[in-house]
């Protein structure tokens, strides 16, 4: 719960509005794009935390496009597109033993994370 909160705070210092949803996880828009952030209930010390962004698919982004680009994306900046059964993602995961290191790294994950976006928009 302290990561959680330390998270929150510092995505509130940044000038974001972060709230909990109904799953647990921190969310907050950024630039007109929702981000969540997972704090993991099972693995502690060191926790596991996930910045991502869930995106429906569309008839430009379809499962099936998108899988067959998804390597070209995922060999850039630490951040992932992953493809589920109705959704796909965006995700950074890190291993931390406390907010600080993925406070530090959060602007600069949501550079990444944008910039792989423009690349998956650009290989559609």
């Amino acid at each position: 719960e302290k990561i959680r909160t330390d998270i929150m705070n510092h995505i509130e210092l940044l000038g974001y509005a972060p709230s909990i949803d109904s799953d647990g996880d921190i969310k907050f828009k950024h630039e007109g794009k929702t981000y969540y952030v997972k704090v993991s209930d099972t693995d502690s010390d060191p926790f596991y935390v996930v910045l991502f962004r869930i995106h429906t698919y569309t008839e430009t982004f379809s499962k099936e496009k998108i899988m067959n680009v998804i390597d070209k994306c995922n060999n850039k900046k630490g951040i992932k597109v992953l493809c589920a059964n109705d959704v796909y993602y965006y995700r950074a995961e890190m291993y931390v033993t406390s907010a600080q290191p993925f406070n530090t790294v959060l602007s600069k994950l949501i550079i990444r994370m944008n910039e792989v976006s423009d690349l998956l928009s650009d290989l559609m």
